[in-house]
């Protein structure tokens, strides 16, 4: 089962593309639907996914005046997270 998982999580990680930010503390992006996984980079080079993103929370995120802040206030503290690597 182990290798399942593993595979599993390797394409997730090749089927997220990422798009640059226009934000101090995020540098890109992306959101896959199918899985429920906000990925983003950081300005420090970081890769984060977040699961269980809803897509109006992802389109809320990317309306948001302030990224950081909202990756603050409404995704760390309500969804679990895992560092891609």
């Amino acid at each position: 089962m182990e290798n399942g998982n593993r595979t599993s999580r390797q394409r997730i990680r090749r089927e997220i593309p990422l798009f640059p930010l226009r934000s101090t503390s995020i540098a890109a992006a992306g959101y896959a639907r199918k899985w429920r996984i906000l990925r983003l980079r950081y300005s420090g080079g970081r890769t984060y996914d977040y699961l269980g993103v809803s897509q109006e929370v992802f389109r809320a995120f990317l309306a948001a005046p302030s990224k950081g802040q909202f990756v603050n206030w409404r995704i760390k503290p309500h969804y679990p997270y895992a560092r891609v690597h």
